[in-house]
């Protein structure tokens, strides 16, 4: 496989695509996203939250809109149980801004 080229980057939403060829001719067309910002920015935030479950209303995840529209189309965000359990799944957590259980 050569080198990929680059077909678009978007450095506000952290959107690479790139293109590969193979090495039987044929190609893919990668797209990558760079969420160290918002994985930053979570653990910002988790740090400066209390840790109590005080009050109605808790921001408890900072999530990437790509992952967002893939876990909507998927039907996890519009299924309260679905998406609590998601958001309380280990590999999940650098998007937390609040620990404990959803």
């Amino acid at each position: 496989m050569s080198e990929p080229r680059i077909l678009a980057r978007d450095r506000k939403t952290g959107k690479l695509v790139l293109f590969h060829v193979n090495s039987d001719g044929s190609f893919t067309v990668e797209t990558q996203y760079d969420a160290q910002d918002i994985v930053d920015s979570a653990a910002t935030i988790r740090s400066d939250q209390p840790t109590d479950w005080r009050g109605r209303e808790h921001l408890v995840a900072q999530i990437p809109m790509p992952l967002h529209t893939a876990l909507r189309k998927e039907g996890i965000v519009q299924d309260p149980r679905a998406f609590a359990k998601w958001l309380n799944d280990p590999d999940v957590r650098k998007f937390r801004t609040k620990l404990g259980r959803v």
